[in-house]
């Protein structure tokens, strides 16, 4: 029997102050306990949500298909922590929900949007992209092979072959090699300053020392020529990509960046981030999702 308006009512400002709270700053010694919560929560966005939270709640280690409740399709991942935040993040927070003004920008192309996902790691936001751009083609450029073989796999299952073109590389303003360090959501290029892991001591305890691996890397530019929309999130790498001269040039019509404290070329990452792609010709939005130096805007090109 379906409940009544009131209690569905109530159960859903339950939830959104749940995940209002959970998405709040973190600090102290609450950390951990609010990652554990936030992922355990994110379990609500599967077809198989007890599954999900006792195998985040439990620290059950081990890789895990569930089918997303509003696409239907396949997402794939680690337990515990990392990989569940992603699906906190993306589907329970919506972080990538795109402003009118991009929205705008990209029906005014008269064509199906090329969509590239810079930072892919293990698809969710791929997925997401696609929700959004039902018809778009999506190039997901992942660097660490770990996060590429679990997004290889999500590919496989939802039978995106024909519309998800998967790249094994890192990007820079530079064809070369680079060493990726970190794990899951943490993977960057490899760097002599202080990670996430090292702020927060729990995760190197429930992941272990995290693998690194020497992989090519290929210029950023080359494949932002061919795309109008790009997601970009690689841990702190962005800065250069961000301010070189090339990017005013470049084609996108709307880069939605994830700016990150490592590498930041200023004090305060939000600003430089902002100030970098106004002067590459694009208009922001306010930062938002912003949590311990981190945090998230949208851009677009000014409409002709």
């Amino acid at each position: 029997m379906p409940r009544p308006p009131l209690a569905r009512r109530a159960s859903s400002l339950l939830r959104r102050g749940a995940v209002r709270a959970l998405s709040a700053p973190l600090e102290g010694g609450e950390v951990e306990l609010r990652l554990r919560a936030a992922m355990a929560l994110a379990g609500r966005q599967t077809t198989h949500p007890w599954r999900f939270a006792l195998n985040e709640l439990l620290l059950r280690h081990g890789v895990r298909s569930y089918v997303a409740k509003r696409t239907g399709r396949r997402i794939v991942l680690r337990h515990p922590m990392s990989d569940a935040w992603v699906v906190h993040e993306v589907l329970e927070r919506g972080a990538y929900a795109p402003p009118p003004e991009v929205a705008a920008a990209v029906r005014g192309l008269g064509r199906p949007p090329r969509v590239l996902d810079l930072g892919a790691h293990v698809g969710t936001t791929t997925l997401l992209l696609l929700e959004t751009w039902p018809d778009a083609s999506i190039t997901a450029v992942e660097p660490n092979p770990h996060n590429a073989r679990l997004l290889r796999r999500m590919i496989e299952l939802n039978d995106l072959g024909d519309r998800v073109d998967l790249r094994e590389v890192a990007v820079g303003v530079a064809p070369g090699e680079v060493r990726i360090a970190g794990f899951s959501i943490l993977s960057h290029v490899e760097r002599d300053e202080f990670e996430t892991t090292d702020l927060w001591p729990f995760l190197r305890r429930i992941h272990g020392e995290p693998q690194a691996a020497d992989v090519p890397r290929i210029d950023a530019f080359d494949v932002l020529a061919d795309a109008d929309v790009v997601k970009l999130d690689i841990e702190g790498a962005e800065w250069e990509i961000l301010a070189d001269p090339r990017l005013r040039d470049a084609a996108p019509r709307a880069i939605v960046l994830e700016f990150h404290w490592q590498s930041c070329p200023g004090d305060d990452a939000a600003t430089e981030a902002a100030r970098l792609l106004r002067e590459a010709g694009f208009e922001t939005g306010p930062p938002f999702d912003e949590h311990d130096g981190v945090g998230m805007l949208w851009a677009w090109r000014p409409a002709a």
